[in-house]
């Protein structure tokens, strides 16, 4: 029983809630108003694409989407379903059953045809009877009579009766056409057996033959798909030693030297080993070199301000004493700054041979050594394309030959059953009068007792009246 209805954005409705009470609700209405859409926006709610109902077509006109949410009481527990529509058709579904969430379609339509033991579409079109329904009249026009003959208990007498004419049109339609077959003549029945017996026999052996083609097609293709990977593996292994040996030629021209014996990858971090404590040493010495230069500068700078007295014993000096003390500080920072240089071309150089050293590293760290395939290297792998390709041209044969043969088995077979039609039109004839004969008898019997069953005219009369209060 459906306790509540609400509806946003579905056609003429913006927003409606809509509470039901027991019993029987009845919503009447002028024409136009909207009563078809809640009954589609329900069935829509509930059954969803199984209703038949185009949501997309229900948005209401400038709105992005519509949303419909119903409430039914039943007895595994009251069922909130929220369906919501956009106008490309995007359907969303919220629905929970009890106390239990019903996480996607696929548990709503299982609790909801458990809950009504049928499948979804049967459930849907027994429960919303819409103008659609099997006992539809013209549009806008409630089909009284239809509905009349169904509470009167006539309805399947009617259906049988309309049974029964379709039954009889079919049985003239067979009649006429079994006329036409017993007039082919059936000499050749039992030539036709022979040949498709024969064409059996050639399409049994064909497919033998065509079985052991495609085990030499498949041999062919491992053996040339086993020559195809060792011929890549090889490849590989071949670029991985070219790039191995540029990359040798490149260590040997960071270092300047030779470089060492073995394998690339394992010699760069001896090498590296070596430059680092290089350039260590270097810059130690460097550092060194500049502190006692400024030690030397310190002293200059002593001597030139010490007016003639000697900066650490105090005695006096000559000119020629402070001149030849300077002197000699002078050519002892010279060469302290030339070390500093010297080695401060050393670090540079040592860090620029690092860098390299490091790229060199990655280089070759990213050529790991290909693995070999998991099959056997075939003897002859020049021949393994050729031998394919005529394995290939031998099934293409093969199956063309088996495809002509089951064309001609299936041409066979049609006339065959034509030919054995044609001798049994007769019986079939005489069959096909008699249920002729049986179906017009009870159309006419269905139509008399329908006659007598179905309402006066004044029911309907008094019906129609009531439905339209």
């Amino acid at each position: 029983m459906i306790r509540h209805l609400a509806l946003r954005n579905w056609r003429a409705y913006r927003v409606l809630t809509l509470t039901f009470g027991e019993g029987t609700t009845f919503v009447v209405a002028p024409n136009g108003v909207g009563k078809s859409s809640l009954l589609e926006a329900a069935a829509w709610a509930l059954f969803g694409g199984a209703s038949g109902v185009d949501a997309a077509s229900a948005v209401r006109a400038g709105e992005t989407n519509a949303v419909v949410e119903l409430t039914v009481a039943s007895d595994a527990g009251e069922l909130r379903v929220k369906r919501s529509v956009d106008q490309r058709g995007r359907v969303a579904l919220r629905a929970s059953l009890g106390e239990r969430v019903l996480e996607d379609d696929r548990a709503y339509v299982a609790a909801l045809e458990a809950a009504f033991g049928a499948p979804l579409s049967v459930a849907a079109r027994l429960t919303f009877l819409t103008d659609k329904g099997d006992l539809s009249s013209a549009a806008g026009e409630f089909p009284i009579r239809d509905h009349l003959a169904t509470v009167f208990g006539v309805r399947d007498l009617l259906i049988a009766r309309d049974a029964a004419t379709q039954h009889r049109k079919a049985a003239e339609r067979d009649r006429e056409a079994l006329r036409a077959v017993a007039k082919r003549d059936d000499a050749a029945l039992e030539a036709h057996r022979r040949e498709l017996e024969d064409v059996a026999v050639q399409i049994s052996a064909a497919e033998e033959v065509y079985r052991d083609v495609l085990g030499r097609v498949a041999e062919a293709q491992r053996r040339h798909e086993a020559a195809r990977r060792w011929a890549a593996y090889r490849q590989e292994v071949e670029r991985r030693e070219r790039e191995l040996a540029e990359a040798s030629a490149s260590l040997r021209r960071v270092l300047g030297e030779e470089a060492p014996d073995g394998h690339v990858g394992n010699a760069i971090p001896s090498v590296e080993e070596k430059l680092a404590a290089a350039l260590e040493r270097s810059r130690s010495e460097s550092a060194g070199a500049a502190a006692r230069a400024e030690t030397v500068e310190a002293a200059l700078d002593e001597l030139s301000s010490a007016a003639g007295i000697c900066p650490t014993c105090l005695r006096p000096l000559e000119d020629a004493d402070v001149e030849r003390a300077l002197a000699q500080h002078r050519d002892h920072h010279a060469r302290l700054q030339a070390d500093i240089e010297r080695s401060e071309r050393v670090v540079e150089e040592l860090r620029a041979k690092l860098t390299a050293l490091h790229e060199l590293a990655r280089q070759v760290a990213s050529l790991p050594a290909p693995d070999p395939p998991d099959v056997e290297p075939p003897a002859d792998t020049e021949s393994t394309g050729p031998e394919v390709e005529r394995a290939q041209e031998e099934q293409n044969e093969a199956a063309d030959r088996l495809e002509r043969l089951r064309v001609r088995l299936q041409l066979l077979t049609e006339e065959l059953a034509q030919a054995e039609a044609a001798r049994s039109a007769r019986r079939d004839q005489v069959v096909a009068f008699r249920r002729e004969a049986l179906a017009e008898a009870a159309r006419l019997a269905l139509d008399e007792t329908a006659r007598h069953l179905s309402p006066t005219d004044g029911s309907v009369s008094s019906a129609r009246e009531a439905a339209c209060m």
